[in-house]
């Protein structure tokens, strides 16, 4: 609602004009329809899926002490829901390579130092082809 997430609501009531929302907690929201909208999370393929699995199940070893839970491990677990819109999404799905033209990943120098192992992973998952 005016691009401020809801997570995981009880209940979405609509009334017309408005929509009523009903928190887990027992909160309450009402707000005018035109300020509401349902998106999908952008993690919505399975190699996408699989990437954020991957990212989460690394982030146990950025701790500096072994004893004690790395810092990104317990954020990344709190994860449930990536905005389409986000970089993790963005990240997750390739997103950032469809700005490139497949000319450019071929012939730029700079393109296949940088990007050649992803060049070759997002192609597997229905991205571009080089």
């Amino acid at each position: 609602m005016d691009d401020m997430p809801v997570y995981e609501p009880k209940r979405i009531l609509d009334f017309g004009k408005w929509i009523r929302i009903i928190k887990y907690n027992g909160g309450v929201l009402t707000v005018g329809r035109q300020s509401f909208s349902v998106i999908k999370s952008g993690v919505t393929s399975q190699g996408a899926q699989e990437i954020l699995k991957y990212l989460k199940d690394i982030s146990q070893y950025t701790s500096d002490d072994p004893k004690e839970d790395a810092f990104l491990k317990k954020e990344m677990e709190q994860i449930t829901f990536v905005h389409p819109e986000s970089v993790l999404s963005s990240f997750v799905t390739f997103y950032f390579l469809e700005k490139l033209t497949p000319h450019c990943l071929k012939d730029s120098k700079i393109g296949n130092r940088l990007f050649p192992a992803l060049v070759r992973e997002y192609s597997t998952f229905g991205g571009i082809s080089v």
